[in-house]
């Protein structure tokens, strides 16, 4: 998928690629031709790129693997285009894997992004979490582009806070609360009900930063377990680790 245009101003051009896992050359050439507006426009390129960089440092175990054409194809254009992997250029020489092969039993690092090195001074932070959800772990990358201002978009509700139980208990005692206090014939209906939605739409927004917060604590517990792990077991494999990983 590429998508050539402008985020608040600034020329962008993204670029999302996931790469067959055969060691095919032009598959890269293919992309690299076809990327537009490259001379103009800031290079964001992410995605499964199905090859190791540096099988001796993107490889758990790098005597298992040598690097590919593939590999040397995306070198050589990113060489030609003055594009970086941005995790690397901040991480040299050290490992960290996006990817785990239980068929192999080793830990690879095929998922990165390629930006354009006047990208390079606009990315505030750029790391990977846990393998969680999928067989690849999430890449995350925050990029801070000298644009104006975006504007802050309008308040809604979280349909999903619906389903939640409490959430209904906490509102529906809210709601009697405030019409105990506020239904006694000098209020208007008109006024009543604005100031009803003022503050259900308070007690919504502290419910949900409430929740959020215990979610993002526990989730980021479990992602520090599974990082923990993973990094024991790319360093020696035992079939405890192996069991305490699946455990997770």
């Amino acid at each position: 998928v590429m998508v050539s245009g402008a985020l608040d101003g600034a020329p962008v051009v993204l670029v999302n690629v996931y790469a067959p896992n055969w060691d095919d050359t032009s598959f890269i050439q293919k992309t690299m031709a076809e990327i537009p507006d490259i001379a103009t426009h800031r290079l964001i390129m992410g995605g499964d790129f199905n090859c190791v960089q540096d099988p001796t440092t993107d490889r758990s175990n790098p005597r298992t693997g040598k690097t590919s054409n593939m590999a040397r194809e995306l070198s050589h254009y990113m060489e030609q285009m003055g594009a970086v992997d941005p995790w690397r250029f901040a991480h040299p020489g050290e490992k960290e894997f996006s990817f785990f092969s239980p068929v192999h039993n080793v830990y690879t690092r095929i998922d990165f992004f390629v930006v354009g090195k006047t990208v390079l001074p606009e990315i505030d932070k750029v790391e990977y979490s846990a393998i969680v959800i999928s067989d690849h772990a999430p890449h995350y990358m925050d990029v801070r582009l000298e644009t104006g201002r975006a504007q802050r978009p309008k308040w809604r509700l979280d349909g999903a806070l619906l389903a939640d139980k409490a959430f209904s208990e906490r509102i529906a005692q809210a709601i009697a609360e405030y019409t105990e206090i506020n239904q006694n014939g000098e209020v208007s209906p008109s006024t009543f009900w604005e100031a009803l939605k003022a503050v259900l739409r308070g007690e919504i927004i502290a419910y949900k930063a409430q929740r959020d917060r215990e979610e993002r604590v526990a989730r980021q517990k479990l992602v520090d377990s599974i990082l923990e792990v993973d990094h024991k077991y790319s360093e020696a494999p035992t079939v405890e680790l192996l069991a305490e990983r699946k455990e997770l």
